[in-house]
């Protein structure tokens, strides 16, 4: 199995994480409240330059992290991030909608040059008991909404919700979408091949890591997207930084449909070191 300093220095491949939770506590050497290393941040980082990485964006579940994140990427021109509320983290939007819409509005258009996208959102039902669903649905719509406003792809998340997902995005492109193009990446998808099919169609790429191949089903899922629906640009690979789950990604499609890991790892769009 190649490595990626390996791969980078053989083939000067180049990347762009699309979804790093850089905000994350851990980063800093804290976890669950309590410090266990020094911080290695910047060491995190310099890993991730040394191999190809080029841009990052970092992952923002809320106005808060939002906030955080922006100073983050103000420090680094290759950092950027996302802005938006994830579905667990609804009830907190939902007590004052309009206004803390209004705030993501504001954040998004006050930094342009740092928002490249509108997320993270969705639909989770797996979590409901941080946030039900009717809330989320409400929240995901003001999100659509919000992003064919700023003309900004999306950053979706999906969690055992697909048939709601996939008619709220239909909506969306009918009432929200009529004059432009619904852009965006559903990050560590792991539906049906049915709805790949369905979210390709309707001009989405799919971001799969680990999570995507936990069981049998969603492997073959994962080869049914990189075989037969043009994975080469609809087709991301992702990382959450937190643990080489890339390499792992890797080895698994190497082995399940019996392709050389070089051409593997260019196809697959997005990677990320730790």
């Amino acid at each position: 199995m190649t490595s990626y300093p390996e791969f980078h220095m053989a083939t000067g491949e180049k990347f762009i994480d699309i979804g790093a939770n850089l905000t994350d506590k851990v980063f800093r050497g804290v976890y669950r409240g309590r410090s266990r290393h020094p911080d290695d941040f910047s060491a995190v980082l310099t890993r991730a330059w040394n191999v190809g990485m080029q841009k990052i964006i970092v992952t923002a579940g809320s106005y808060s992290d939002a906030c955080e994140a922006i100073e983050l990427c103000n420090t680094d021109e290759r950092l950027f991030t996302t802005v938006g509320c994830h579905p667990t983290r609804c009830l907190e939007m939902n007590t004052a909608p309009f206004a803390y819409a209004q705030q993501l509005e504001t954040m998004i258009r006050e930094n342009k040059k740092k928002v490249v996208a509108v997320g993270e959102c969705g639909l989770d039902y797996d979590r409901e008991h941080f946030c039900p669903r009717d809330v989320q649905r409400k929240q995901f719509d003001v999100q659509l909404r919000l992003a064919s406003l700023v003309k900004l792809p999306l950053f979706l998340h999906c969690r055992a919700a697909q048939s709601d997902f996939i008619d709220a995005l239909k909506r969306a492109q009918i009432e929200s979408f009529r004059d432009q193009p619904m852009q965006g990446v559903v990050h560590t998808f792991d539906g049906s091949w049915m709805h790949a099919e369905q979210l390709i169609q309707m001009g989405l790429y799919l971001g799969i890591n680990g999570c995507s191949l936990k069981t049998e089903d969603e492997l073959s899922v994962s080869m049914f997207c990189f075989v037969c629906l043009n994975p080469s640009c609809r087709l991301m690979k992702i990382a959450t930084v937190r643990m080489p789950v890339c390499t792992y990604i890797c080895m698994y499609l190497h082995v399940y449909i019996n392709l050389c890991t070089y051409f593997i790892q260019p196809v697959s769009s997005i990677s990320i070191v730790r």
